[in-house]
């Protein structure tokens, strides 16, 4: 990336897992939400490094908005954008 960073885009996509993982789109929607913010790669590492107290809950999103608050993120509307599901229609 650093030799060709001028001609080279690196494009990461996600790709929810919704038959082996009930909160993919959840968690998916929440890095994409973070990115907006523009901490995409903080929240990414942040939901890897915590999946163990996520991936198995009814509803992640309170746990979501304390990681995005713990990011530095603007946390007022994260539960509606979630909700909403305007990351994945």
């Amino acid at each position: 990336m650093e030799q060709y960073k001028d001609n080279v885009t690196f494009v990461y996509r996600n790709f929810p897992l919704t038959t082996i993982h009930r909160n993919a789109v959840v968690s998916a929607q929440m890095v994409r939400i973070a990115g907006e913010q523009g901490k995409y790669w903080e929240m990414h590492d942040k939901l890897f490094e915590t999946q163990t107290e996520w991936s198995e809950v009814p509803d992640p999103t309170d746990l979501f908005v304390t990681y995005a608050a713990e990011l530095g993120l603007n946390t007022s509307s994260i539960k509606s954008e979630i909700s909403s599901g305007k990351i994945y229609r």
